[in-house]
């Protein structure tokens, strides 16, 4: 499943906007190209960022610092953008839609679970929370 079909990677370098070289690959599979999101925005091409349930990691020198799920993928986004405790210079996301979850009678449940197993698996710095409640549920 090529869960990067939100944005074409052709579309964002045309558009100048930074990209890592090499793909971000999650359990044997590509899931995309991490790029930077303050470019996009910059660049005023902020409308591709969906307003549409789903997951995004955030990158810092190539590795994911953060896992995180949003009912408006964009206006979350944002948000970390101008969070000046969040240190990333690049992001990915994919829809719940895009990933078939919406076909399910409670799409928010199956995301979650999706986050937080992503999260368990990764361990992203920055998601230390989620560790804490984990620990103590095992």
């Amino acid at each position: 499943m090529n869960r990067s079909k939100s944005i074409g990677a052709d579309n964002l370098r045309k558009a100048g906007i930074r990209q890592y070289e090499s793909p971000y690959i999650f359990q044997g599979e590509v899931i995309g190209f991490p790029f930077s999101l303050a470019d996009l925005v910059s660049a005023k091409m902020d409308f591709l960022i969906p307003e549409k349930m789903g997951i995004y990691h955030l990158f810092l020198a190539g590795r994911v610092v953060y896992i995180g799920m949003s009912k408006s993928l964009k206006s979350r986004l944002l948000y970390h953008l101008n969070d000046k405790l969040m240190y990333f210079d690049s992001v990915l996301w994919f829809c719940t839609e895009d990933l078939g979850l919406d076909d399910d009678k409670c799409p928010l449940k199956k995301t979650l679970e999706l986050e937080a197993n992503m999260i368990k698996m990764v361990m992203p710095p920055l998601n230390t929370q989620h560790f804490v409640k984990n620990s103590t549920m095992s």
